[in-house]
């Protein structure tokens, strides 16, 4: 058996989708795979420029969120070569709505050695106008031709690079308090399920966005034409109309350990730490309300079209838990509001009776009928719950799709392995292919500048902490086991910023006394955007949080010896005198896009 070890650990997430009954929404899998190209690209001389030599060239697409397709062969050789010339590279554009960009590379020796030369980050255009001359620092050798597609792989999931996380499936129990004559207490049974747990690290404004989605709500996202920018920007009020949650899959660095998914989370509370010489730090708060330990459906059969997988919520219970998968085979495509399916285990040979689903006016699963959620309880062949359902315990192994329901077809079959193969290059149990990372840039303090009004303030350190209010919706029955049914917006958003800074005056003081209101801004002000190697953006990678009306709680400055005072200053946002504004705007900037799921 191996231990497990922290520093090989995985958290990555996903930002689901929507829902017709629950904020958290339907899990945000994406087993799509973006094509690779299968048109060579043709290179040409064209103005007087830099490029001297027979370069040739190879592309590949850009799925949203940084994953990359296998490149194209190589195109042909300029006859001839070129002299102090441009050289404008045509390819095939991909057509597909998931492609950001197309990824240009560029060998000087005939094929032998490849390096990456830029990307078009007009996902419509067919051209790449190269004037980068031979033996350039700016063309990346670090960075080659991709050999596995792997916008496909580990779900879509992105991974980040926490510090420390903590966020698991937690079971209860439940001790009865009868009298009894016989000593000790009365047996125990099973109880309710708590998903939650934190997340701690740098902070990566690329990072930030999902968990953001998942705190006051949905973004309005502006993409900046032919760069890879991306804007987000949450009012409060707005976002808070606009829900929604995140998938988590999280591993704990053992082979012998499986990976658990999490599959509605919501972020209670966003802690931004501010210190001189030091990192900024996040530190994030969740709860949710769905878990699983098995892989996400597989396609192995069928003529279907849909496009998404299946969730399996719950852990198994059955006998062959620990040796077989579960298919799942359509018997009845969309009609009237329900779809059909069939489960069974293993190699049985027959399926079980038929298990109705519902979908809603998008074709998206949806509660119906005795459900008692928007998913369906699978059984086996034998009508034997795949859940637990023994003595006091009752938890289901409940399958919901992850996309609308458009096109599934009857006789499609889906396998939902055991357990989820481990991103990571290798063999079972590791997928084959690497996980990919968020590597936007981390922030210090000297990236940060805290402000009031228009005035830059002298502060030594400063928390910014931004609390989103959550209920947890409970429901008996069948689902009871699990944390709850929803995870819900409740009493107000809030903003409390402290900071400490050398006492120079009791201008804050005065500030509480007056109880002055306060427009205040915290700015995380990275570096500049790159577009491609030496070319920049006029945006820089960063955060911006404006609160429109803050009131001082307090201003201290004690006296601990014979050293220099520091006051010590904590602020709180109210509802602003003005309705028309928000409590408060956030504006991420980052050159990570995020999937965002209908």
């Amino acid at each position: 058996m191996q231990t497990a070890q922290g520093a090989d650990a995985l958290l990555g997430f996903l930002i689901n989708g929507t829902s017709d009954l629950y904020d958290v929404g339907q899990p945000g899998i994406d087993p799509r795979e973006l094509a690779d190209p299968t048109v060579d690209p043709t290179a040409a001389a064209g103005a007087t420029g830099l490029v001297t030599g027979s370069p040739l060239y190879k592309y590949a697409y850009l799925k949203v969120g940084g994953f990359e397709t296998v490149a194209s062969d190589a195109s042909a050789a300029i006859g001839g070569g070129v002299s102090l010339k441009h050289v404008t590279v045509t390819f095939t554009a991909s057509g597909d709505a998931s492609c950001e960009g197309t990824v240009i590379y560029r060998s000087e020796d005939g094929g032998t050695t490849w390096g990456y030369l830029g990307t078009n980050w007009d996902p419509a255009a067919t051209t790449f106008d190269d004037n980068v001359p031979f033996a350039s620092a700016l063309v990346d050798y670090t960075r080659t031709p991709k050999t596995v597609n792997d916008s496909s792989a580990n779900y879509g999931l992105l991974f980040v690079d926490p510090d420390s996380f903590d966020l698991d499936v937690v079971p209860g129990k439940i001790i009865p308090a009868g009298l009894s004559s016989a000593p000790g207490r009365q047996p125990s049974v099973a109880g309710p399920i708590t998903v939650s747990g934190s997340m701690k690290g740098a902070f990566r404004s690329g990072a930030i966005v999902p968990l953001l989605y998942a705190g006051p709500g949905a973004a309005v996202r502006t993409a900046i034409s032919a760069e890879p920018v991306r804007q987000f920007v949450w009012d409060c009020s707005v976002a808070k109309r606009s829900p929604r949650a995140l998938t988590a899959f999280s591993w704990k660095g053992s082979e012998d350990i499986p990976p658990v998914w999490l599959y509605e989370l919501m972020v209670t509370e966003a802690t931004l730490t501010i210190a001189n010489g030091k990192l900024v730090e996040d530190d994030i708060k969740f709860v949710g309300c769905g878990f699983g330990e098995a892989a996400p459906a597989e396609k192995v059969s069928g003529t279907g079209t849909y496009e998404g997988s299946f969730a399996a919520f719950g852990r198994r219970n059955d006998v062959k838990r620990a040796t077989d998968d579960v298919l799942v085979k359509v018997t009845q495509a969309i009609s009237g509001g329900t779809f059909k399916v069939t489960p069974k285990v293993g190699t049985a040979a027959a399926y079980s009776t038929e298990l109705t689903g519902y979908v809603d006016s998008n074709d998206k699963q949806t509660k119906g009928g005795a459900q008692v959620n928007d998913k369906i309880e699978l059984v086996d062949e034998s009508g034997s719950k795949l859940g637990f359902d023994s003595g006091s315990n009752r938890l289901p192994f409940f399958l919901c799709a992850t996309e609308a329901l458009t096109g599934i077809a009857v006789n499609d079959i889906y396998s939902i392995a055991r357990t989820t193969p481990i991103p990571g290059t290798g063999t079972t149990p590791f997928s084959g292919v690497a996980p990919v990372f968020v590597t936007t840039p981390r922030f210090t303090d000297a990236h940060v500048e805290l402000k009031r009004g228009t005035e830059v303030l002298e502060v030594t350190s400063a928390t910014v902490k931004l609390m989103f209010p959550r209920r947890m919706r409970t429901g008996l029955g069948r689902a009871a086991r699990y944390p709850a049914l929803d995870v819900v917006h409740t009493g107000t958003m809030g903003v409390e910023i402290t900071f400490q800074r050398d006492l120079l005056d009791t201008d804050w003081q005065y500030a509480l006394m007056d109880d002055e209101k306060l427009v205040v801004t915290v700015v995380l002000d990275g570096e500049l955007i790159e577009i491609n190697p030496g070319t920049y953006s006029t945006y820089r990678d960063g955060l911006q949080i404006v609160v429109n009306q803050m009131a001082v709680d307090s201003a201290k400055s004690p006296v601990t010896g014979p050293v220099a005072l520091a006051e010590n200053v904590a602020l709180s946002a109210e509802q602003p005198t003005d309705r028309s504004k928000e409590l408060f705007t956030i504006t991420a900037t980052t050159d990570q896009d995020w999937r965002i799921p209908a």
